[in-house]
């Protein structure tokens, strides 16, 4: 993380003089000054494509690197600058759910962040207790059977029977029927909208990978 820390405050200083970079924790953390000449590049784009350039460099350093951006930060109020950490943090750490390597802009991901910070929430009252999908797990866990995936393969397909019960390679009429069983089991109105909605979110929830190990850039 030393060596990282310090060959991407070189690039800094290279490509944006005035930059600083600074390792707290496991997380190095950069500020980069906005441009002098207006309308050519704001602060945000510009601090993209020069941590791109970096990962470009970089990408073949054993253990990879990942670098979240947050909002620009360059007004006069200092609260924007706090901000716009918490945000480059709350990026990492969805870029920590994937293989290293990637830059990205809290914009680009803060509906990622948010289901995380849902997961803590939930995780912290206790976890989903009997939600429909919850009920459905339990009922697989209980009789052997594949309800739950069932319902996720035709939230995942949209409602379209024939791509869902192919990708569980089973004929479309079981599938119809294991559906409707699947529905009454969860007491999951599948043609209510917001249900299904619910239903899509529990499921995402469920399915959050653990993170990965990646160096962290701010």
């Amino acid at each position: 993380m030393e060596r990282i820390t310090d060959s991407f405050a070189f690039h800094l200083s290279v490509a944006t003089p005035g930059a600083v970079a600074a390792l707290v924790g496991d997380v190095c953390y950069a500020i980069v000054p906005a441009p002098i000449r207006k309308g050519k590049e704001n602060v945000t784009a510009m601090a993209q494509r020069i941590s791109n350039d970096f990962l470009d460099r970089a990408r073949d350093r054993p253990g990879g690197a990942a670098i979240g951006i947050g909002r620009d930060g360059s007004s006069s109020d200092p609260a924007d600058l706090a901000r716009s950490r918490h945000d480059a943090d709350r990026t990492l750490r969805v870029l920590r759910q994937e293989p290293a390597g990637r830059v990205a802009l809290f914009a680009d991901v803060q509906l990622n962040a948010l289901l995380l910070e849902i997961g803590d929430q939930l995780h912290n009252e206790g976890g989903l207790l009997d939600g429909p999908i919850a009920r459905l797990h339990h009922h697989d866990r209980e009789h052997g059977t594949t309800m739950a995936e069932t319902v996720a393969q035709w939230l995942d397909h949209l409602g379209n029977t024939l791509n869902a019960s192919a990708a569980m390679d089973v004929h479309p009429n079981t599938f119809r029927y294991r559906l409707r069983r699947a529905a009454e089991i969860a007491q999951l109105n599948l043609n209510d909208p917001d249900e299904r909605f619910a239903a899509m979110l529990e499921f995402r929830l469920t399915r959050q990978r653990p993170s990965a190990a990646a160096t962290a850039v701010a």
